[in-house]
């Protein structure tokens, strides 16, 4: 069957065509030139409002306190464990900037040996607080490999130590950071050590531990200012380990995996013998238990007990 078309101009709907794209293609260059008109006009409206920020943050309280006020708050920081303080105020704006370049925003070194790269940390810190007093704070945990070298870095500026803070899982790394000190510290006043996991019974802590605090009568004698002890440890420390020239010691026997902790009486009674000059003690026990305390009698020890609750 024969199909009849419609007779329709075939070339006058191909002209017309062209027609429309060729508008089409107008428009496309008119909206490419409005877009380009909206990206500058999106980029200056940008800039101003980048300098709105500036003038507001010219009239904030932060921006407008002296540097000193500044760095003293930086420095409450750092002592509140915001140990990275110096380098991320540093990024906020010039004010903060020139007031973290104040020495004693840095004069908290703290090294945690298991960060990345202790030792170049460490030496910015020792850098940028210049001439300041220190206190050293060194974490030990499972990762001693850089102990050695890090503690030789900060050997260099010992003269500065003022405070020594040595946090570890085990007392080995304490006592080799102990005996590492053999150079003169002489405005070094306070030590705080802490030993978070010690595995030994009852019994090995009432007075002659072999595994015992070492180094400190050494440390104490290139330290003439050294009077301050605090120590965090489950085990009241053994025969001659204290310097005598201690005045002001804390000991906190924190918990132990045993319900309850045996602690020698005359253990610390010795202790307090050995401290001539000895003017504060303070003794903590752990909150969730009992502790006792053996009175060491002649005739089999009898037990005193302390509870270390609310």
């Amino acid at each position: 069957m024969a199909v009849a078309f419609l007779d329709v101009d075939v070339d006058a709907v191909h002209q017309a065509i062209l027609t429309h794209e060729r508008e089409i293609g107008l428009i496309d260059v008119k909206i490419q030139g409005l877009m380009q008109s909206v990206r500058r006009l999106q980029f200056q409206k940008d800039l101003h409002n980048a300098e709105i920020r500036k003038c507001k943050g010219k009239i904030t309280l932060a921006s407008r306190l002296p540097p000193e006020i500044l760095a003293y708050i930086f420095e409450l920081c750092v002592l509140d464990g915001r140990t990275r303080t110096p380098l991320i105020v540093s990024h906020v704006c010039s004010s903060w900037r020139i007031a973290a370049t104040t020495p004693t925003v840095w004069s908290h070194v703290y090294i945690n040996l298991d960060s990345r790269y202790p030792c170049q940390r460490t030496q910015l810190w020792l850098r940028n607080s210049r001439q300041t007093l220190l206190t050293i704070e060194i974490e030990i945990n499972a990762d001693t490999s850089q102990l050695k070298s890090t503690v030789e870095v900060l050997l260099a500026e010992i003269w500065r130590w003022k405070t020594l803070i040595l946090k570890s899982s085990s007392l080995d790394p304490v006592n080799q950071v102990l005996r590492l000190c053999d150079s003169p510290a002489s405005h070094l006043r306070s030590i705080e050590i802490s030993v978070s996991q010690e595995f030994l019974s009852a019994m090995d802590g009432l007075d002659d531990n072999p595994h015992d605090l070492m180094g400190l009568h050494a440390l104490s004698a290139k330290a003439p200012l050294f009077q301050t002890l605090r120590i965090h440890r489950s085990l009241v420390p053994g025969r001659h380990s204290l310097p005598p020239s201690i005045t002001d010691l804390t000991l906190q026997l924190t918990d132990h995996d045993a319900p309850t902790i045996l602690h020698s009486m005359s253990s610390v009674l010795r202790l307090l013998g050995e401290l001539p000059n000895l003017e504060v003690l303070a003794l903590e026990m752990p909150s969730r238990e009992n502790q006792s305390f053996l009175l060491d009698a002649q005739n089999g020890h009898q037990s005193l007990n302390f509870d270390g609750g609310p």
